[in-house]
């Protein structure tokens, strides 16, 4: 089967699909590393690399005020489960819940869906320092 011969809704499954492949197979080595090199390993895992969850879409809020402006407001909770992926990242992360409030007019307000999984990525954005002048 070629890429010509599937519809969006295959390719899209698919491509879900490989996705939560690779991130279950990330989780393994991550916990692979933890075993083999200990604490330090994932301390510096998380400082070099990146921290992922998954995450459920608990409830949108959505609120009108007087001069027309609306605010969404997303809430998340951590993914409970006890087989594949949502078993490794129930176990990382038993318990957790965020909220984000969004322009209405952004792509993110119209994507997210109560009850669909998503994950969320943390990355250090913590510039670095600034060298010392000389």
């Amino acid at each position: 089967m070629t890429d010509q011969d599937m519809s969006h809704g295959e390719y899209q499954g698919l491509v879900t699909r490989l996705r939560e492949q690779i991130s279950h197979y990330e989780a393994k080595i991550l916990a692979l590393e933890i075993n083999v090199r200990g604490k330090d390993a994932e301390v510096a895992k998380c400082n070099v690399f990146k921290v992922r969850a998954k995450v459920r879409c608990s409830h949108i809020e959505r609120t009108e005020f007087n001069d027309n402006l609306t605010q969404v407001k997303v809430y998340f909770s951590a993914i409970h489960g006890t087989e594949g992926e949502n078993a490794d990242f129930a176990k990382a992360t038993p318990s957790g819940a965020c909220w984000m409030q969004l322009d209405p007019n952004v792509h993110a307000a119209k994507f997210l869906k109560p009850n669909n999984e998503y994950y969320m990525t943390f990355t250090d954005a913590t510039p670095a320092p600034s060298p010392p002048l000389s």
